[in-house]
Order: structure tokens, then sequence, then C-alpha cells
């Protein structure tokens, strides 16, 4: 075994155990003293840290309500946007059904006036046939 500092015998034998008992004390005085402080810096460290924490959770916290609050607005606003895309998507609906309907409606008059016109063409080719039908009948009893 290696003789430590405090084993150093080279004093008389009593007064040698007496300075270093003395001495283990002092140390164990200063040891003890340097291990407080040391608690108490790390009790310290731990409750700032612990600050830190709810300080931080309490950040946390208010960002979550702050997001919450943008998402309701936004989720508002794009409510809107939606129910006003909407009314143009009907009224540009109806708008479409309206031309449509026009468009039928006309396409009917067009169609009505095109069956007259054969109507009035037919008529005109038998009264045409018949003249000519006619003229041939004379002709040929002439």
């Amino acid at each position: 075994m290696n003789p430590t500092s405090l084993d150093n015998h080279s004093g008389g034998g009593h007064d040698g155990h007496l300075a270093r008992i003395v001495r283990l004390e002092t140390d164990m005085n200063n040891v003890t003293g340097v291990l407080a402080a040391l608690q108490r810096t790390q009790e310290q460290h731990f409750q700032y840290t612990l600050t830190r924490f709810d300080d931080l959770r309490d950040r946390i916290d208010q960002l979550y309500v702050n997001t919450q609050g943008q998402i309701s607005g936004l989720q508002s606003r794009i409510d809107q946007v939606y129910i006003n895309t909407q009314g143009q998507i009907s009224a540009l609906q109806s708008r479409i059904d309206q031309v449509h309907l026009h468009t039928l409606e006309r396409i009917e008059r067009l169609q009505d006036r095109m069956d007259r016109h054969t109507l009035w063409l037919i008529g005109l080719m038998l009264a045409n046939i018949t003249a000519i039908a006619g003229v041939y009948a004379r002709m040929l009893l002439a």
C-alpha cells in the first residue's frame, strides 16, 4: 500500500497522529463546505432549469393559442371564399342555363322558319309543275 501525504510519519509518534487528525478534520471541513456550496449551486441550477421549463411551457401554450386563433381566422376566411365562390358558380350556372334556353328557343324558331320555307318551296314547285304540265297539255292539244 502506498503511503499518502497524510501518512507522512516524519514527526514524533503522538504529535504526528494529532497533526494528521487535525489535517483530516480540516480537509473534511473543506470538503463539507465545498460539497454544500456545490449542492447549493446544483439546486440553483435545477431551480433555474425548472423556471426555464415553465417559461418555455408558457411560451408554447401562448404560441398554441395564437396558432389556433390564426387557424380559426384562416378557416373563416376559407369558408367565406368558398361561399363566395359557390355563389359565383351558382350565378354562372344560372347564366349558362339562361343562354342555353335562349339558344334552344332560337333554334326552335329557326326550325319553324325553315319548315315554312320548305312548305313554300314545295308549293312553288307543285305550282311550277302544274303550270308546265298545263302548258305542255295545251301544246299537245293545239
